[in-house]
């Protein structure tokens, strides 16, 4: 009885950290600066509310707010075109309260989710969203396996249903927990990539060197902050897509096990106009592989904490935001 005591106050206490996390304005943020200005340039091209994935948490934060700015459907029995995922069957729950109803539910990993022989046939949406809170290469699972093999999965299927979409990825940089063998593969790629002399001048300027190590030794955030999209953007084109737009966002978090960064991405992906498919096979995928490439290299990330400290009024007023929109949920 008392072991089942004590593991009820801490699933209680590891629920109410999250609360907190979910509602901290530095991620509201990026919901109101990154997440919503795509959101709606989607909706745009759809003239219709899209369809939106999400891993959305208890609180279910992201959905009422992009309920509230017009971008996802909501009528009176819920959410049609949402579809949710939660590993906690007690949070999908609590989530569910709030939703009432969503075109799809599922209790589990992600990863595992990817796995499930029909996953094929339903997985197709307008706006993803992983919100994954952990490191993009957890220890003990294959490189390019468990969280990449998923968004692998993901560009497939969207592949196959022929639907352009975005992708909001979420991942905490932080080296503890991390495979050495992907962050080794990782070095190697950007490595071969600082062959080209375009590629090296680019990234040259934007870090004052050219040396990939010393990146991943200084500035782990900005070495994940360069990398990762690289790695997207050849997975992408694998499967078809152009990937004309890339935002980063970065912040500082306070954990158990003292600070680190969350890094955060929005990437767009849009089928290229009357050219043949498949990076393998077509010159032009290259050359839209050569842009990408730049892009990573030229891009700069935002800095959430800067903008915040340069802007003390807006945290007040994200905060107040969320708070409205828990209570819209009620």
């Amino acid at each position: 009885m008392n072991d089942y005591f004590e593991q009820r106050r801490l699933r209680d206490e590891k629920r109410a950290r999250l609360r907190q996390l979910w509602r901290e304005p530095e991620k509201h943020y990026v919901r109101v600066y990154g997440w919503l200005p795509t959101a709606k340039a989607r909706v745009t091209k759809l003239k219709k509310p899209a369809r939106y994935f999400t891993l959305c948490g208890e609180e279910a934060i992201d959905v009422l707010h992009f309920a509230a700015e017009g971008i996802i459907e909501r009528n009176a029995r819920g959410f049609p075109g949402v579809g949710v995922c939660e590993l906690y069957s007690q949070i999908l729950a609590e989530a569910m309260r709030l939703l009432k109803f969503v075109g799809k539910q599922k209790v589990g990993r992600f990863e595992d989710i990817v796995k499930e022989q029909d996953f094929g046939d339903w997985f197709e949406y307008d706006i993803v969203n992983l919100d994954l809170m952990g490191v993009p290469f957890p220890e003990g699972e294959a490189p390019f396996e468990g969280t990449w093999g998923a968004i692998d999965k993901v560009l497939e299927c969207q592949s196959n249903h022929k639907t352009p979409f975005d992708l909001f990825l979420t991942f905490r940089g932080d080296p503890a927990g991390t495979s050495q063998q992907a962050i080794e593969e990782l070095v190697e790629n950007l490595d071969s990539n600082l062959e080209h002399a375009k590629r090296k001048e680019a990234f040259a300027q934007k870090l004052g060197h050219s040396n990939v190590r010393i990146l991943l030794a200084r500035d782990y955030p900005q070495f994940l902050l360069i990398g990762l999209p690289k790695l997207v953007l050849t997975r992408a084109l694998e499967h078809g897509f152009d990937v004309p737009s890339i935002l980063e966002f970065f912040y500082r978090r306070v954990g158990d096990r003292g600070e680190y960064k969350i890094v955060k991405f929005i990437f767009s992906f849009e089928f290229p106009r009357g050219r043949p498919r498949r990076l393998s096979n077509v010159p032009h995928s290259v050359e839209l592989y050569e842009q990408g490439v730049l892009r990573v290299f030229q891009s700069q990330p935002v800095n959430v904490d800067h903008q915040l400290g340069m802007q003390p009024l807006v945290s007040g007023q994200l905060q107040n935001a969320v708070n409205a929109l828990l209570l819209l949920g009620q």
